[in-house]
């Protein structure tokens, strides 16, 4: 879930393997602290819509697995130099749940 806040003079930050991490409360870092990764890998992921280039080009759904038609507003994720195709908008949140499922060899 997204939250718009503004960072203070302040504002809690942990700086975490090259990226700065900013806190709306309290409870926040110390969540972060248990599993920092996690919050690592939801920023390796870039979400878009596809290029003109890619639009009409066979792909297939990476969470779904069935073959289909890029339209200009299916869902794609680039993550770690890749482009992940997604059938509807639910596929997306489930590809970032478990990256590791839907990119092992």
């Amino acid at each position: 879930m997204d939250y718009d806040f503004e960072v203070k003079t302040g504002t809690s930050v942990i700086d975490y393997k090259g990226k700065s991490f900013y806190f709306c409360c309290e409870g926040c870092p110390q969540e972060f602290n248990k599993d920092p990764d996690k919050y690592l890998a939801q920023t390796e992921f870039r979400d878009r819509r596809p290029s003109p280039e890619e639009v009409g080009k066979e792909a297939k759904c990476t969470v779904m697995n069935h073959k289909f038609r890029i339209k200009s507003n299916t869902p794609v994720i680039d993550y770690h130099g890749k482009s992940f195709y997604f059938c509807c908008e639910g596929c997306p949140a489930e590809f970032k749940e478990n990256p590791g499922k839907y990119t092992a060899p």
